[in-house]
């Protein structure tokens, strides 16, 4: 079922102290605290089309990162994937990428994408933005859409392959999580650990990044972020494992009240929740093959 996606166009009055630009990273070395304001390199990734009756519907989507310069979006390849099916659906739809224009990401200005490389068993896409026609979205943003034009709006920079993160090393990500609104969310933990993969069908082997930070629906393809501001992975899978779509549950409890505990109970969730990044050597690999790596500069 489609629902209407207000958010794609959502802030059409908005103020004009907006219109000076964004507090994105420019490469330089960050902190943790500064980390929560540094929104204007988390974008927002959107399918939607105009229904027969004139509406805008939103057909799905996700979060991305800008890398290497303002054009270029890092996110999850599910986030893009188009089936025919999804085409039935929503015939016609365009992918849109969205950059805030204010701090709290619930303002926007869009302009339409198209998809330069995507591998399905890592999980991951780049996007091309093409930001020289006139954007939808928020008013009074002459300023932003200068800085985005011109580069200096800020990307992110990609840790260098020895950077880590370590087990332990506090993470960050900026994503738009569905849950409460879709404005920009932050959410923060730490490297809990690795997973090798080697999916048989298609040969390839790499590795999963685990994370005990907050993920929703919404926050795939975010990037994974340390201390310093820099990518150190994407966001691809929310407390699932490798082979299975559902959380980590166990029958716990006679759910059904049958005074058995057996398998027609319900899955219980406990425990909390590990959720998954591509790692960072998987997305250097990724971006250098396809001539998106920028190092980050000393």
């Amino acid at each position: 079922m489609l629902h209407a996606f207000t958010g794609r166009f959502a802030g059409a009055a908005l103020v004009v102290f907006l219109a000076t630009g964004c507090a994105g990273s420019t490469g330089a070395a960050g902190s943790p605290t500064s980390l929560a304001t540094e929104w204007g390199s988390a974008v927002k990734i959107v399918w939607s089309y105009i229904a027969d009756d004139g509406e805008e519907y939103g057909c799905g989507g996700g979060s991305g990162t800008l890398v290497g310069d303002t054009t270029t979006v890092l996110t999850a390849a599910h986030v893009i994937a188009w089936t025919p099916e999804d085409e039935e659906d929503c015939p016609g739809a365009e992918l849109w990428v969205g950059y805030p224009v204010e701090a709290r990401g619930q303002y926007f200005v869009w302009w339409k994408a198209t998809v330069t490389a995507s591998d399905e068993t890592l999980d991951v896409a780049l996007l091309s933005v093409d930001v020289s026609g006139t954007p939808d979205g928020a008013d009074d943003a002459d300023g932003a859409i200068a800085s985005i034009r011109d580069g200096s709006w800020g990307s992110r920079p990609i840790a260098a392959e020895d950077a880590g993160p370590n087990l332990g090393d506090p993470l960050h990500v900026l994503s738009y999580p569905g849950i409460g609104g879709y404005g920009i969310t932050y959410t923060a933990g730490n490297a809990a650990g690795w997973a090798n993969i080697n999916d048989e069908e298609s040969g390839k082997e790499f590795e999963y990044l685990k994370l005990d930070l907050t993920i929703a629906g919404g926050s795939s393809g975010a990037g994974v972020l340390n201390d310093s501001g820099e990518l150190v992975g994407v966001v691809i899978q929310g407390g699932a494992d490798w082979e299975s779509d559902v959380v980590d549950c166990r029958k716990l409890a006679d759910t059904n009240e049958d005074g058995e505990g057996n398998d027609l109970d319900t899955c219980i969730p406990f425990g909390g929740f590990i959720n998954a990044a591509l790692s960072l050597y998987d997305v250097r690999v990724f971006l250098g093959q396809h001539g998106a790596l920028v190092e980050t500069q000393e």
